[in-house]
């Protein structure tokens, strides 16, 4: 069986459409469509999730990733992956209510930190 982190979104979920006019962040998030999900930076992830791309797919590695580090940054500043998740729409994660149950424990957590 194929590792699951050696395919890309495009294989995961199919290509998609190219619209012009997109912003050089859009551009990157297509271009990343095409990068197997092991070799994704937390830059990488940050911009696919702002851009609400293979979202099914990539939340989760992003989870991971702050599960180690709630801080953790991509190319803006610290804590800018959390700060992309949150910002999901809550659709999301009405569907995927097991990756809602991993960011609630991470948030409880940060908020149990700062008392």
């Amino acid at each position: 069986m194929t590792d699951p982190l050696a395919r890309t979104l495009n294989q995961l979920e199919g290509p998609t459409e190219r619209p012009g006019g997109l912003s050089p962040q859009g551009e990157r998030a297509r271009d990343l469509r095409d990068v197997p999900l092991r070799d994704l930076t937390v830059a990488d992830l940050r911009t696919l999730i702002v851009e609400q791309q293979g979202l099914a797919h990539v939340v989760g590695l992003a989870l991971d990733v702050l599960a180690e580090n709630p801080d953790a940054a991509g190319d803006r500043y610290p804590g800018d992956l959390l700060a992309a998740v949150e910002r999901i729409p809550s659709g999301f994660w009405l569907t995927h209510p097991a990756l809602r149950r991993r960011i609630e424990r991470l948030q409880a957590r940060r908020l149990a930190d700062l008392d």
